[in-house]
């Protein structure tokens, strides 16, 4: 786990079914709050890096704004069309109330 954690927000100001955009260093996060969970991914979404904080969020579903893509915000897994990219997960963690990210870059995959 990163060591590089950064206070974006109090808890108490993500009610269930809302999104805010925060900054994490010089990084762009949108944080969402579904149902008492918080999830951290990078404002950009996975196919043409149009702003996720533009999109649609429809009970746990992010839609793009852009091309329609949608997301299920807590597995990260497209669901139209279902197969390709997937949302990036950011570490979050809530201490004594307040919600706290960390930026990490992305794994880059051996190719087969």
């Amino acid at each position: 786990m990163p060591d590089d954690y950064v206070a974006v927000a109090r808890a108490e100001e993500l009610p269930p079914g809302t999104r805010r955009l925060v900054a994490v260093g010089a990084h762009a996060v949108l944080l969402v709050s579904l149902g008492g969970e918080l999830y951290a991914v990078p404002n950009a979404c996975p196919h043409r890096q149009w702003p996720l904080s533009e999109s649609r969020l429809c009970d746990a579903t992010l839609k793009c704004a852009r091309h329609g893509w949608e997301f299920d915000v807590p597995s990260g897994k497209a669901t139209w069309p279902p197969f390709g990219y997937r949302l990036r997960h950011l570490p979050l963690r809530v201490v004594d109330g307040v919600v706290q990210v960390a930026w990490v870059e992305p794994e880059i995959e051996a190719a087969h």
